[in-house]
């Protein structure tokens, strides 16, 4: 769905977003059918790929969705890698050291699944630490977006939100002990439902937030913004008087339904 707005940079990085999930939860799935330790670690390198990955493309998302496009560079998609990079190198190479599991087996879960059991070193908990500081400032520059725009913007956001929050909450509870095992393509199945649920019910990738002056609610001229489709993406106060609803009811919709037919 986001490739269909690949023009646009959020969309290439909701996409790439899309990608490293995807990746991440069909290399987890493998893990459900072999036994022994090394197949497992084997599986856990090969989706660790996608596992690092997803931060860092969440926060390129977020800058690139709250228009400030002028930080995704290159140089700065090289820098957020570099911790992802140096923890997916140490945990390449084990069992040559214990720097990221000090120990590991498998062992048996609810019953009767096989599950990599380990004693996490400090390579894991920098990863760890690390992906979750990408994903915590990843979601503030969404809410700072959203405490300065519009209801429509709002939703939109919320939902991002709890796109992030589904398989961040989760990873917490499984690494805390909450729940014994990560059911890792179950949860990025829900997120990936919001995220098209999103795409569908509040035009993701059609209305996205714009600049805002604070001097537009203040004009005494009537401001409607429409998009290339003649959408609503926005308008001010002024407006009201040839508006059919209230401003959240209008944004989003089309410029022939928003507006009063005066014929």
């Amino acid at each position: 769905v986001a490739l269909r707005h690949r023009s646009r940079p959020e969309a290439i990085s909701l996409a790439a977003l899309e990608l490293a999930a995807a990746w991440w939860a069909a290399g987890d799935l493998p893990r459900l059918y072999v036994t022994s330790a090394a197949e497992h670690l084997f599986w856990v390198k090969a989706l660790y790929v996608g596992t690092v990955a997803v931060p860092v493309v969440w926060v390129v998302f977020a800058l690139s969705y709250t228009n400030r496009d002028h930080l995704v560079t290159a140089r700065t998609v090289a820098l957020l890698s570099i911790v992802p990079a140096f923890s997916l190198a140490l945990l390449w190479t084990t069992p040559a050291h214990s720097l990221f599991y000090r120990s590991y087996h498998v062992g048996v879960v609810l019953g009767s699944v096989p599950h990599f059991q380990s004693v996490r070193g400090p390579g894991y908990w920098l990863m760890l630490g690390y992906t979750y500081l990408l994903m915590g400032v990843g979601t503030a520059v969404l809410l700072q977006r959203a405490l300065r725009t519009t209801s429509i913007y709002r939703r939109q956001t919320a939902a991002l939100v709890a796109v992030a929050v589904v398989p961040w909450l989760s990873s917490v509870a499984y690494v805390t002990g909450v729940v014994p095992i990560l059911p890792t393509p179950m949860v990025l199945a829900v997120s990936g439902v919001i995220a098209f649920w999103a795409i569908s019910r509040y035009k993701l990738l059609d209305v996205v937030p714009v600049a805002r002056d604070t001097v537009l609610d203040v004009m005494d001229e009537g401001v409607v913004v429409i998009d290339a489709e003649d959408r609503v993406l926005d308008c001010n106060p002024a407006a009201a008087p040839v508006l059919a609803g209230p401003r959240s009811a209008v944004v989003s919709r089309h410029v022939s339904e928003a507006l009063v037919d005066r014929g």
